[in-house]
């Protein structure tokens, strides 16, 4: 979907959308994905080769990227001018929404007249780390529901507990899943 930032395939110029077809040389798609999975992972320091189709610009490219061990600050968070706070979210993982609220708090204590959640580039991940973090951001409300074809539905909502504060989401062609259903829950 997009490159998560400060990691190898982002410093290398990759862009959301992108589209990895081959590696090291050999074709890949969809058929034989997690070959193609387990040949792009490999040990720390060494060079993978990536031949990459970009739609936007109908081009084909090879970049070399240096595997390295992805350590992902998924909660980003700093006070702009005029007392507006900034929180970044790069992706939905397991300890997002403790450290979403944990520098939420920071900001709003901080005294932060309003806060943007940029999820520009964000991939999304666990649903119930959007759960979680919707519900901090909502009154009483549904969040999200799912229909499946054997009729396991399921609705979320969240509580009428909230952090009150003025919000705006920014999102881009990068932003998907999880990143995708907190917007519509916050919009709706």
């Amino acid at each position: 979907v997009s490159p998560i930032e400060d990691t190898p395939a982002d410093r290398a110029g990759l862009i959301a959308k992108d589209l990895i077809i081959g590696v090291n040389g050999d074709t890949v798609n969809a058929d034989v994905m997690d070959e193609a999975i387990a040949t792009i992972k490999g040990e720390p320091g060494t060079p993978v080769t990536l031949n990459i189709y970009r739609p936007s610009k109908k081009e084909k490219f090879d970049v070399e990227i240096v595997r390295e061990w992805i350590d992902i600050k998924v909660v980003k968070s700093r006070m702009l001018e005029d007392q507006i706070g900034y929180l970044r979210l790069t992706m939905f993982d397991e300890s997002s929404a403790a450290e979403f609220e944990k520098a939420l708090k920071a900001l709003i204590a901080e005294g932060a007249k309003g806060v943007i959640v940029d999820l520009r580039q964000n991939p999304g991940g666990y649903l119930s780390q959007c759960v979680e973090i919707a519900d901090m951001l909502l009154g009483d409300a549904l969040i999200v529901y799912t229909e499946s074809r054997n009729g396991d539905d399921e609705e979320y909502f969240s509580d009428p507990e909230k952090y009150d504060t003025q919000l705006v989401i920014l999102v881009d062609g990068g932003s998907a899943s999880a990143s995708e259903i907190l917007t519509g829950a916050l919009k709706d």
